[in-house]
């Protein structure tokens, strides 16, 4: 599997409307696709198979750290796709390669696939919006993670 990074406006656009149409739940805006967000695609023999969106949360955490902090914030893999790993591979190669210490997402389904999400390292979390949204980080971050709690 390889992973690229989108550039073109149009294409993050596409691969963000399939998320919205699978999930729901977001109102797109310019920011989505400004210089504070990156999109991550997974390719495998010519085949687009899924994505990860990354925001940069560094400003968030600046009075605690100087590294950078990046958020995994959208994550969609196609049907035909799904229960290959797919996700996994983008998440892995966002922590990586992109410094990710953070995910966002809603509390059922963080809480759902918890094993699974601590097994990417995503060990220390909480509760924001009355409940219904988690945020996770990964176990290396944690005591910064919980200045911000």
């Amino acid at each position: 599997m390889n992973f690229i990074e989108i550039h073109q406006l149009a294409e993050k656009k596409k691969w963000q409307n399939r998320f919205i149409k699978a999930y729901g739940a977001i109102d797109p805006n310019a920011n989505m696709f400004g210089t504070n967000s990156r999109f991550i695609l997974a390719i495998e023999n010519g085949k687009e198979l899924g994505f990860v969106r990354i925001n940069d949360k560094s400003s968030f955490f600046s009075i605690h750290t100087s590294m950078p902090v990046w958020n995994i914030t959208d994550a969609y893999v196609k049907p035909a796709y799904r229960h290959k790993g797919v996700l996994k591979a983008l998440i892995q190669h966002v922590i990586e390669n992109y410094d990710v210490r953070m995910i966002y997402m809603t509390t059922d389904r963080f809480m759902d696939n918890l094993d699974y999400y601590r097994s990417l390292g995503f060990t220390f979390y909480y509760t924001v919006k009355e409940g219904q949204m988690m945020w996770a980080f990964q176990t290396d971050f944690k005591a910064i993670a919980a200045m911000r709690s």
